[in-house]
């Protein structure tokens, strides 16, 4: 009440006919303004998360899985050791779970301070719920937020040896506490910069009374509502000499660095794109690679095979050829048999 008491003091006191409701509209429009960066700085900035952790999930399950295998037993301190430095390369991911192909929890990131932890899992086997389980089929799996969609809360990556055996699954936890601090330390600033501008607003209205000051008012509400509208690229260009000037000035710098910002997270997003792209080239090559190897192999395979089937045939040809002689030999000396009992009976 005392704020609108001040302001009711100072609307009486200017000497043009600019009324208070204008000067609840420019804050309408700062607070949109605010309100459009502040959602885009944090949409951009979950899917940069989500960009980075379905990455990591990829390249990290290996080694985990590697750690898990040659230090869980034998050396658990190492084995703790290289976890956790393997979730330091990712300060989003602040947890992750080895599971087997049934659904059991081999390993907790969040026991790993326990020294007796194989002790744990070996005398009772934690199960991730059932509706997961289903999810445990040889291909990565998204679990997503149910009141934000675009959020991905966990992500189940499968793990297969060097045999393609489907052996392990890692759940990595993701966590956006991040984005919400940095999102909070940018309403912060956004709400002292709109008040800021809100009281510049009044100072310049109470102590100017000409139309040198309106309009360039009015061209400032114009980009602001432009702006507010989506459009990053407009530039308000004021040139009084005043405070207006340099708000608007001061504008523009805040509007150059959020889209700094936000060119940074699109390179951010195009390398990770670029590298996906090149490591699936790569899986690409490889396969072609192995088919191209198997069809050797398989036409090696054929070759012998027609050459034994002529072998074969050779042989079979050789055997009825021998039977065949034997048979007339065997006919020939029937009728020398026969001969010569007739030549004696004569």
């Amino acid at each position: 009440m005392k704020s609108f008491f001040i302001l009711g003091k100072i609307s009486k006191r200017i000497e043009f006919k600019l009324d208070f409701i204008l000067i609840v509209f420019l804050a309408i429009i700062f607070s949109g303004v605010a309100f459009i960066l502040i959602k885009n700085n944090e949409k951009n900035s979950n899917e940069k998360i989500i960009l980075q952790a379905k990455s990591f999930a990829q390249l990290a399950a290996k080694l985990i899985i590697e750690n898990y295998e040659l230090y869980f037993q034998s050396g658990y301190l190492k084995f703790r050791e290289l976890s956790f430095n393997i979730l330091s390369l990712n300060q989003d991911i602040q947890r992750f779970q080895i599971l087997d192909i049934k659904g059991n929890i081999l390993v907790d990131s969040n026991d790993l301070k326990e020294s007796d932890i194989w002790q744990k899992y070996s005398q009772k086997e934690k199960e991730i719920p059932e509706n997961l389980k289903k999810a445990l089929s040889g291909t990565p799996y998204y679990v997503k937020a149910q009141n934000h969609p675009e959020l991905i809360l966990e992500i189940i990556y499968p793990y297969f040896d060097a045999w393609g055996k489907y052996k392990y699954n890692v759940r990595y936890f993701l966590s956006y506490e991040r984005i919400k601090e940095e999102t909070k330390k940018i309403e912060k600033s956004i709400i002292l910069f709109t008040f800021l501008a809100s009281l510049l607003t009044i100072y310049l209205m109470q102590f100017v009374a000409d139309e040198t000051i309106v309009k360039p008012i009015k061209e400032f509400q114009k980009g602001v509502q432009e702006i507010s509208a989506g459009n990053l690229n407009r530039k308000i260009d004021i040139k009084t000499g005043d405070e207006i000037e340099q708000l608007a000035k001061e504008f523009n710098t805040m509007l150059e660095k959020v889209k700094e910002a936000k060119e940074k997270i699109e390179d951010a997003k195009a390398v990770l794109e670029i590298r996906v792209k090149a490591r699936t080239k790569q899986l690409e090559e490889l396969n072609q690679s192995l088919e191209d190897k198997v069809k050797e192999r398989t036409k090696e395979l054929v070759d012998k095979l027609s050459e034994l089937e002529k072998y074969q045939q050779i042989h079979i040809g050789r055997d009825l050829e021998v039977a065949r002689l034997n048979r007339e030999i065997k006919t020939l000396k029937e009728e020398l048999e026969k001969l010569k009992k007739e030549k004696n009976i004569s």
